[in-house]
C-alpha cells in the first residue's frame, strides 16, 4: 500500500470588495504510514491542481495528468503526466513533465509503466443528426450543422514504459476501443477490465446488432439487453495489452470497484450485493460468487481475504473471501 494519500483540498468562497473570488486548490500530502493515525505531511500549490485529472501515488512520486490546447482552431491537445516529488513532504519538487499519450489512468506500484486513456476524433459527412448518431454508436458526437459532418469521439488504451530519470515514455502497447464509452478502467499488475457506458439516446436506448431479432434460434424476437459491457485486458506485466472477448456483466447496474489477483470485485444496488468475477479467462469472465449486502455501498477495501464495505444506515460489513483476492 502506498504511504502517501494525495488530496486537492477547494478553497471556500469569499466575499472580497463585493465579489465573490475563490483562491485556487491546494494539494495536500496525508502519510498514511500508520492508518490509525494519518499525519499531514505537506502542501503544494504550485497551481498544479487546478488543472490536474486525478493524482496517484507510486512511492515517494505524485502524479497526475493534464492536457495544454494546441495552437489552431482544430481543437488539438497534448497531454503530460505531470510528477511530485514527496520524498521531503514538506518541500515537494515538481519534476520535468512527461508528453504522454492520453490522460493517465493507472501507474504500477514501481512507478515504472502507466496505463493512458487517449482520445481523438473521427470526422464523416452525414445527411442528418440522426444518421450521425447511428454512425457512431451513442458514443460522444458533435454536429457540425453548417457542413454537415459528425464529428465522434474515439477512444483508445495505451501502455507505456516509464523512464522517470529521463522523464520519457515508450509505448509499448495500443488497443483501439473504437466508439464506446469508457466509463471506468481499473487495473492490476496483471490485468486490466474496462467497463462501457450504456448508451441512452432521446428516443430510447441504443442497441446492439442481435436485438430485434432471433439470435439464439427459439423462434422469439430477444429483448434488447441493456447490461454493461466490459473488456478484460491481460499480459500487463509482460508489456502487452492482450484484449479478451466482450461480454455482459451479471447486473444491469454493476459497478467494477477493483482488481485483486485475478479476480474483480463488483458492486450493485438492485439487490445490494458484493460479486466476484473471475478474470483468468479474459475472453470468459464469470461470476465465481457473489455475497448479498445489508444496504447499499460505493466501494469497498480488501484486506487478508476479507472485504469491509461501509453500508452507510445500515452499517459496516465485512464479508470473508477466503483466497479468493487479496
Amino acid at each position: 500500500m502506498n504511504r502517501l494519500l494525495p488530496l486537492v483540498v477547494q478553497a471556500p468562497q469569499r466575499w472580497n470588495q463585493e465579489r465573490q473570488v475563490q483562491d485556487p486548490p491546494t494539494l495536500e500530502i496525508i502519510d498514511i504510514s500508520n492508518p490509525g493515525a494519518p499525519q499531514h505531511a505537506g502542501s503544494f500549490d504550485s497551481g498544479v491542481a487546478r488543472y490536474a485529472q486525478g493524482f496517484q501515488a507510486a512511492g515517494d512520486i505524485i502524479y497526475t495528468s493534464r492536457a495544454e490546447e494546441q495552437p489552431g482552431d482544430d481543437g488539438r491537445v497534448r497531454f503530460f503526466l505531470d510528477r511530485i516529488d514527496v520524498s521531503d513532504a514538506t518541500e515537494p519538487n515538481e519534476l520535468e513533465s512527461i508528453n504522454v499519450p492520453g490522460t493517465l489512468a493507472a501507474i504500477s506500484e514501481a512507478g515504472d509503466s502507466i496505463v493512458t486513456v487517449d482520445y481523438r476524433n473521427f470526422v464523416e459527412p452525414v445527411e442528418d443528426w440522426q444518421e450521425c448518431q447511428q454512425l457512431s454508436g451513442g458514443a460522444w458526437v458533435r454536429m457540425d450543422w453548417q457542413a454537415n459532418l459528425c464529428v465522434v469521439g474515439l477512444t483508445s488504451l495505451n501502455l507505456l514504459s516509464l523512464d522517470g530519470d529521463a522523464a520519457e515514455a515508450e509505448l509499448q502497447d495500443r488497443v483501439d476501443l473504437g466508439v464506446r464509452r469508457l466509463q471506468t478502467l481499473h487495473v492490476s499488475p496483471r490485468r486490466a477490465i474496462a467497463r462501457f457506458q450504456q448508451v441512452w439516446w432521446w428516443w430510447g436506448w441504443a442497441v446492439d446488432d442481435a436485438d430485434g431479432e432471433d439470435a439464439d434460434g427459439d423462434g422469439e424476437i430477444d429483448p434488447p439487453d441493456h447490461r454493461p459491457e466490459i473488456t478484460v485486458f491481460a499480459g500487463l506485466q509482460d508489456g502487452e495489452l492482450n484484449r479478451g472477448a466482450t461480454s455482459r456483466m451479471h447486473a444491469l447496474d454493476g459497478q467494477v470497484r477493483g482488481i485483486y489477483g485475478d479476480h474483480a470485485a463488483v458492486l450493485s444496488y438492485s439487490p445490494p450485493s458484493l460479486a466476484l468475477y473471475d478474470l483468468a479467462d479474459p475472453d470468459a469472465p464469470a461470476v465465481a460468487r457473489e455475497v448479498r449486502l445489508r444496504g447499499y455501498t460505493q466501494d469497498l477495501t480488501v484486506k487478508d481475504g476479507v472485504a469491509y464495505m461501509a453500508n452507510g444506515p445500515f452499517g459496516a460489513q465485512a464479508v470473508f473471501i477466503g483466497g479468493m483476492i487479496r
